[in-house]
């Protein structure tokens, strides 16, 4: 910057700065003003305290209690004065309420709701195995009055439904479903290419169910994680190829089925399948 943009500029400084300066000089001359005590020789005030609010408060738990400690507040410094006033309240915390639940009673039908053992083993029959109960497994409820015994019966059917075969064969079909896969066998494709068992991965699933086995099998297990189904018997088996294993995560069908540059499909099947979140890459 030379000699005369430096005058020029700043002239304009002054210019633009002028304004504000004045107004500040005359906010301290009036706030002087203010603070000077005509009954002292240049003796600032002290600041008027001021009262605090009193104290209030609502008890969450039974009302019983009375609270003792006052409410305190504290006043802002007057003009000129350093030291804040201060006020106490006589507020009370006295609690109200019963402690009870305030939605308890909310819906008059939930005290004089019912369980229909016969519509639950209906409903729960078709999803274990697909089909609906025979009449005889009706009547082994229905013909009860007691509801006591109706619950016992009942939770005899699902147990016999868990161990039935058809529930397999539904597990099967629901682990297609949820890995989006299904074709048994290895397929030979054109140029002698071959694609690997699609339907793997939903059978070791559903043996994972059926078995009462552990839930992270579906994602440690070293051994066994390629079985077979057939007849209503799971077979154990590994997969082809002699890789290390690692529950479904290494599954040929399933790694085929979402193959992606970078395994994007692959994490992204994982983490929606089994976290039920969204892949970050979606959110907005």
């Amino acid at each position: 910057m030379n000699a005369k943009t430096n005058k020029t500029f700043g002239r304009w400084s002054r210019a633009r700065l002028a304004p504000a300066m004045a107004c500040a000089i005359a906010a301290a001359a009036t706030f002087s003003l203010a603070a000077c005590s005509s009954e002292s020789t240049g003796g600032l005030k002290g600041g008027s305290g001021e009262n605090g609010s009193d104290g209030t408060g609502t008890g969450t738990g039974p009302g019983t209690g009375t609270g003792t400690d006052p409410g305190t507040g504290t006043g802002a410094a007057g003009p000129g004065g350093s030291t804040p006033g201060t006020g106490t309240g006589t507020g009370e915390t006295t609690g109200t309420g019963n402690g009870a639940d305030p939605n308890a009673g909310s819906n008059p039908n939930m005290a004089s709701r019912k369980v229909d053992y016969g519509e639950a083993l209906r409903t729960a029959t078709l999803k274990l195995v697909g089909e609906l109960p025979t009449l005889a497994e009706i009547k082994a409820i229905g013909d009860l009055t007691d509801v006591a015994a109706q619950k016992t019966a009942y939770a005899a059917q699902i147990d016999k439904l868990l161990a039935d075969p058809r529930f397999a064969t539904k597990q099967i079909q629901f682990w297609r479903d949820t890995f989006k896969t299904g074709q048994g066998a290895t397929i030979t494709l054109a140029q002698g290419q071959t694609q690997p068992d699609m339907d793997s991965a939903a059978v070791y699933a559903a043996q994972v169910v059926v078995q009462d086995m552990s839930y992270m099998s579906l994602f440690t297990a070293t051994t066994g994680t390629c079985p077979t189904f057939a007849n209503g018997t799971f077979t154990a088996g590994n997969c082809a190829g002699g890789a290390p294993q690692a529950g479904i995560l290494s599954n040929p069908g399933l790694m085929a089925q979402f193959f992606s540059n970078m395994a994007f499909r692959r994490v992204r099947f994982v983490q929606e399948t089994f976290a039920c979140t969204k892949f970050p890459a979606e959110y907005s």
